[in-house]
């Protein structure tokens, strides 16, 4: 049994070095331990040695002649409970999906994959109920009700869409723009999920 307080540890099974690396610092970021694999076959080792891995990261297509759902069906062998979370590139068939999974589509939000290796998180991916905070330093300026989204890119492209309203409302009273703030993206429990600098807004077309 994991110990209160422990960390979170995702396996990351993925053969594109770059993508790899940018789930694994955004799950560190997010306080997860994170093993990474390149390859089914090294993943499968984790899932056969009995090592403590709490959620499963894994790319459909991977080098070598076994795949993602090869690496998920050898984790259910020993785990029933442990969230898998599929990706992919290219359309595939998803019959082989095992329970307790969710599926994202390449380019995925990486954010959106934190929050599904988190416990309870592929079983809550279909609807997320977050609140949007502005945060200013250490200070919390803005604290609305949360609100109900299919996923953590669709509370980002909120959490834009209201930044750039309040940015409008600077310019149109003359009052300081702030761009150094951020809005903050956070679960029922207070965890916060992303953030998204107010900058952004200004950046994204």
């Amino acid at each position: 049994m994991k110990a209160p307080g422990a960390p979170t540890v995702v396996l990351v099974v993925e053969d594109e070095w770059l993508l790899r690396e940018a789930i694994a610092q955004e799950l560190r970021e997010a306080g997860c331990e994170v093993v990474e694999s390149r390859t089914a076959m090294e993943a499968i080792g984790h899932a056969r040695a009995g090592h403590s891995i709490d959620a499963v990261v894994t790319d459909i297509e991977l080098r070598g002649y076994l795949n993602g759902w090869d690496v998920a069906e050898a984790f259910r062998t020993t785990r029933a409970d442990i969230p898998i979370i599929y990706t992919s590139g290219n359309s595939v068939d998803r019959s082989r999906r095992v329970s307790n999974s969710v599926f994202f589509n390449k380019p995925y939000d990486l954010a959106a994959v934190v929050a599904a290796c988190l416990p309870n998180g592929a079983d809550q991916a279909a609807t997320l109920h977050l609140f949007l905070h502005i945060q200013d330093g250490e200070a919390r300026l803005l604290d609305p009700e949360g609100a109900d989204f299919p996923d953590l890119a669709s509370a980002k492209a909120e959490a834009i869409k209201s930044a750039r309203e309040l940015l409008s409302q600077c310019v149109l009273t003359g009052t300081p723009m702030g761009l150094h703030r951020v809005f903050e993206i956070a679960d029922a429990g207070g965890r916060t999920l992303t953030t998204v600098p107010f900058s952004e807004a200004i950046a994204t077309d």
